[in-house]
């Protein structure tokens, strides 16, 4: 499965865009926070995730209410027997039990003159007391990215073409900068019980296209350990033939050019071998499939060029708890 930030189609890619027209000034950091609320409860009164501000010294947090919206991914329904959209998938759960706020972390380069390169990412803090373990595990995941999006920001503004673009004032778009690298999250689930959610990491530096990769981070809340999905699978040969027989159904919809011998990359995400590997040497903890979960079910995430081209963009696998509860440990839906 390939590490890279990956494209997940057009639909997607719209909505990322939007995503990436930043206020901040040039050369200047600025944080803005985004908050969901328990259904039913009063929205929380905006404010800075003062652990982030703190650790990246940033200036003066400009913070929003994200209102409560209805039709939300986790409130989709589906039987699994359709794929889910790109637009579904970047559909933030505004309705959480656990009240969560987003701070994002925005900068430009050079500091002077026409910025060619914006970044952004995205950090999860908890507004309700009592999740301390659970935070601090966000707090590493938040840290990462900033880590991999800054080295990746620094290998960029070192490139000669970007020197080459500053020099003669070449951008894609007048006043916008060349480059773009942003990781965003997308909340799924926080209750008691579970707190999940996606990171969009998308990257434009260059070429024909911009690139996505979709990654789940699923949290067991009162631990804080991130879950694999070994952990929340009851029957994990029976979720794999499961998801294979979903696939099957989408490769006969032209909408859906599959790989010639896709399969050998679902097998290898899920057991960490190929079919062509020997049965002993299959282990599904070695599984690198990416996934999340809602309040309906675990969807089962392949992003552009796993399983077909570019133009087919991601496409995500539902397994609903309600028809598929003998795959899942109890306690989940």
């Amino acid at each position: 499965m390939r590490k890279h930030n990956l494209h997940i189609g057009k639909a997607g890619a719209a909505i990322l865009a939007a995503a990436f027209l930043f206020s901040a000034a040039a050369c200047q950091t600025s944080d803005s926070t985004r908050q969901t609320s328990a259904a039913g409860s009063e929205p929380a009164v905006s404010e800075t995730a003062s652990g982030t501000a703190a650790e990246t010294n940033t200036p003066e947090t400009e913070s929003q209410t994200v209102p409560a919206e209805t039709g939300t991914a986790s409130e989709e329904t589906t039987d699994g027997s359709t794929p889910v959209s790109a637009d579904s998938l970047l559909e933030s759960n505004q309705n959480t039990a656990i009240r969560v706020s987003i701070t994002t972390e925005q900068k430009q380069y050079p500091e002077d003159g026409t910025p060619r390169l914006e970044t952004s990412v995205d950090s999860i803090r908890i507004a309700d007391s009592g999740y301390d373990t659970l935070q601090a595990a966000l707090n590493q995941d938040s840290r990462e990215q900033a880590q991999l999006t800054a080295d990746e920001a620094g290998s960029l503004i070192a490139d000669p073409y970007m020197e080459e673009t500053a020099e003669t004032g070449e951008t894609a778009v007048q006043d916008t900068p060349l480059y773009a690298l942003s990781s965003t999250v997308v909340m799924k689930r926080a209750d008691d019980r579970i707190f999940s959610y996606l990171r969009s990491s998308y990257s434009y530096t260059g070429g024909a296209h911009p690139n996505t990769y979709l990654s789940g981070y699923t949290f067991d809340t009162a631990s804080g350990n991130q879950l694999r999905l070994t952990d929340i699978a009851a029957d994990y040969d029976g979720l794999y033939e499961y998801v294979c027989s979903m696939l099957e159904t989408y490769a006969r919809n032209p909408d859906y050019p599959f790989f010639d011998g896709y399969e050998d990359t679902v097998r290898e995400v899920f057991y960490g071998a190929s079919a062509s590997d020997d049965a002993e040497n299959t282990n599904p903890d070695a599984a690198t499939v990416q996934w999340f979960m809602d309040d309906t079910g675990v969807t089962i995430l392949f992003n552009a060029y796993d399983l077909g081209p570019y133009a087919m963009g991601a496409v995500a696998v539902p397994v609903p708890f309600a028809q598929q509860s003998a795959l899942f440990i109890d306690g989940l839906d």
